[in-house]
C-alpha cells in the first residue's frame, strides 16, 4: 500500500496511488488484500472500519470505496486460493523450490514489459538491451 491513515470520523484509509490512465483488472482484489492485511496486522477490529481508495494520479481521479465483510471474505478467499495455485507449482513448497520449466511462458515480450521477471523468460532480450545501452554510453 502506498499510504494508509485514519480519516477525522477514526476510519482507516488505505490507499493506492496508481500512474496508468486505465484502471487495472486487479486493482479492487489487490487493495482488498491491503484490507486483509491491516486486519491481520489489528489496524482495525471490523472490515467496516476501512476504506479504501484507488488515486490515478495521471487524471487525476480517487475511487473511494467502502469494505464489508463479504468484499473482505472474497479478498481473503482470492489470497488463500492463488496462494495454494502457486505452491502446487513448486517441487518443494517447504523450501520455496522451483524448476522453471514448470511455468508456461508467454511469447510476447510486450505484454511483459513492466514484470519483475522478465528476464527469467528473455534473457537474451535482457542483455541485449543491456548491451545496447551500454554501448551507447561508451
Amino acid at each position: 500500500m502506498d499510504l494508509a491513515y485514519r480519516d477525522r470520523s477514526g476510519r482507516l484509509v488505505i490507499v493506492d496511488w496508481k500512474t496508468g490512465r486505465g484502471e487495472g483488472r486487479f486493482n479492487e482484489v489487490q487493495l482488498a488484500g491491503y484490507a486483509v492485511y491491516a486486519a491481520e496486522r489489528r489496524w482495525v477490529e471490523e472490515p467496516e472500519e476501512l476504506v479504501t481508495e484507488l488515486a490515478y494520479l495521471v487524471l487525476p481521479r480517487y475511487v473511494r470505496r467502502p469494505v464489508n465483510r463479504k468484499k473482505f471474505a472474497h479478498a481473503r478467499a482470492f489470497i488463500e486460493k492463488s496462494a495454494r495455485n502457486m505452491k502446487a507449482l513448486l517441487l518443494d513448497p517447504v523450501v520455496n523450490l522451483a524448476r522453471l520449466e514448470d511455468f508456461p511462458m508467454i511469447d510476447l515480450p510486450q505484454v511483459c514489459r513492466r514484470c519483475n521477471f522478465r528476464r527469467l523468460c528473455f534473457p537474451r532480450a535482457e542483455a541485449c538491451a543491456l548491451q545496447s545501452v551500454a554501448s551507447s554510453l561508451a
